[in-house]
C-alpha cells in the first residue's frame, strides 16, 4: 500500500500507478497492491490553470506476511522493542535494557515473548529481572555480545551467551553461557542456580573476542554452531563450537579470521540461510579509521568456514555488517576520515557502494528480510 498527500489544497492531483486504484485525484491517496514488487508511480500536480510539475518515483511493495517463532520480538537498546507478528514492525514499550549496545530476546513457537537479555541482566516477559538474573559478564558495551540459542531436546531451556566487552581488556573468560529455565519463577523464567558465567572453553584460550557471535541451525535439525572471532591472544582466529543438549561441546580455531591485536568493537552475523559469516571489527587496524570486514562460506553439517572474501581494509569496516537475503552483498558500518557511513559491497566483484553518511549507523537484519538502519539519536529505523 501507497499513501500519497504531497501537496496542499486546493492544487490538483494526479496520481497514476498500476496498483489499484490506478488512479486518483484526491490530496491523500492511498494505492493498494494486489502483489509484492517494484512499481513505478507518477504524480502530477496542478494550480488548475497551465501550470504543473510531474515527478515519479518507484515504490517497493511487500507483502505483510505475518510472523511467528523466535524472531516475532525485538528488544533493543534504550528500551525499544518491535513486534514483528503483523508481518512489520510495531513499536513496545517498557522494554528494559541497560546500556546501549547489547541487547537479545526469544520468543515461542506462536510468537509469545519468553525473556530477553542485555549485556548484564536476563529479564522476563513482563520486564522485570529473573531473580538470578544479575551479573552476566558481557557488560554494557559489548556491542552484539549477547545471544540465545534453544538447548536441543529441551523446549523450556535456553543457552544464553556472553562475549565480554573490549573495556575489559585481556580476561581468561571472554566467552561464557548460563542455562535458562523457563519452568522456574513461576513459569517466567530463572537462570539455573549454579548454571551461571560457564566458561565456553576454545582452543587455545583466547583472552579477548570480537563483540558478536553468530548461531547457525545445525544441518541435523537438532544442534547448533556458534561463530565467533578471537581478538587479542585470539587475534587471526574463527572460533566455531558445536552446541547439543549437552551445551557448547567442542570448539576449533580456525586461523583465517581478522586479525586484532587489540579493541573487539564489531560483529559476526549468518547469513538469511546460515551458509555464510560476515565478520567486521574496527579493531583490525589502526583504530579508528582502518577497520575491515571479511566474508565466509559456512558448511552446517561439518562447522567448517572457508575464506569467501578475504580481510579487507580498504572501506573501513566498523561495528554492525548485515548480508542481503540472497547472500550476494553485505551492508555495513564504516568509519573514515571521521565520518560514519554505511556501505554496501557484492562480494562477488568486491564493488563498493555508499548508501549513506552522516551519524553513526546501526544496522540489523530483519525477520522480513529487510535490512534496518538507524541514526545514532533517531527515533526512526528506516530499511
Amino acid at each position: 500500500m501507497f499513501a500519497s498527500s504531497l501537496a496542499p489544497s486546493p492544487a490538483n492531483l494526479a496520481l497514476r500507478t498500476p496498483g489499484l486504484p490506478s488512479s486518483a485525484s484526491t490530496q491523500n491517496a492511498t494505492v493498494t497492491y494486489s502483489s509484492a514488487g517494484v512499481f513505478p508511480v507518477t504524480l502530477t500536480v496542478t494550480d488548475g490553470g497551465s501550470n504543473s510539475s510531474t515527478n515519479s518515483t518507484t515504490i517497493y511493495a511487500r507483502s505483510c506476511t505475518p510472523i511467528t517463532g523466535p524472531c516475532t520480538n525485538w528488544v533493543l537498546p534504550s528500551n525499544a522493542g518491535f513486534d514483528w507478528s503483523t508481518g512489520t514492525p510495531v513499536p513496545v514499550s517498557g522494554r528494559s535494557v541497560i546500556g546501549a549496545e547489547p541487547a537479545t530476546s526469544t520468543s515461542d513457537a506462536f510468537g509469545a515473548m519468553r525473556f530477553y537479555a542485555d549485556g548484564t541482566r536476563a529479564l522476563t516477559a513482563t520486564n522485570t529481572v529473573m531473580p538470578n538474573g544479575t551479573g552476566l559478564l558481557a557488560g554494557g558495551s559489548s556491542h552484539n555480545g549477547v545471544l540465545i540459542v534453544p538447548r536441543p531436546g529441551n523446549a523450556n531451556q535456553y543457552f544464553l551467551f556472553t562475549v565480554r566487552q573490549w573495556e575489559d581488556s585481556a580476561t581468561p573468560n571472554p566467552m561464557n553461557y548460563s542455562v535458562v529455565d523457563m519452568t522456574l519463577n513461576a513459569g517466567l523464567g530463572d537462570i539455573v542456580s549454579g548454571q551461571k558465567n560457564l566458561l565456553v572453553s576454545l582452543p587455545g584460550s583466547p583472552n579477548e573476542m570480537v563483540e558478536g557471535m553468530a548461531a547457525i541451525p545445525h544441518c541435523n535439525g537438532v544442534d547448533w554452531w556458534v561463530v565467533t572471532n578471537g581478538a587479542n591472544s585470539g587475534s587471526g582466529k574463527l572460533y566455531v563450537t558445536l552446541v547439543t543438549s549437552a551445551g557448547p561441546t567442542s570448539s576449533t580455531a580456525y586461523p583465517i579470521g581478522l586479525a586484532l591485536p587489540g579493541t573487539g568493537l564489531g560483529s559476526v552475523v549468518p547469513s538469511f540461510d546460515g551458509t555464510r559469516v560476515a565478520v567486521v571489527s574496527t579493531g583490525a587496524g589502526i583504530y579508528p579509521n582502518n577497520g575491515q570486514i571479511a566474508v565466509y562460506n559456512f558448511n552446517r553439517s561439518t562447522g567448517v568456514p572457508t575464506t569467501l572474501m578475504a580481510p579487507n581494509g580498504t572501506w573501513g569496516g566498523y561495528s554492525d555488517i548485515a548480508f542481503s537475503p540472497n547472500g550476494k552483498l553485505v551492508y555495513f558500518t564504516s568509519y573514515q576520515g571521521a565520518v560514519s557511513r554505511v556501505r554496501q559491497v557484492e562480494i562477488a566483484t568486491l564493488q563498493m557502494r555508499e548508501i549513506a553518511a552522516g551519524p553513526w549507523f546501526a544496522i540489523k537484519p530483519g525477520p522480513d528480510k529487510l535490512i534496518y538502519i538507524a541514526p545514532n539519536s533517531s527515533t526512526r529505523m528506516p530499511s
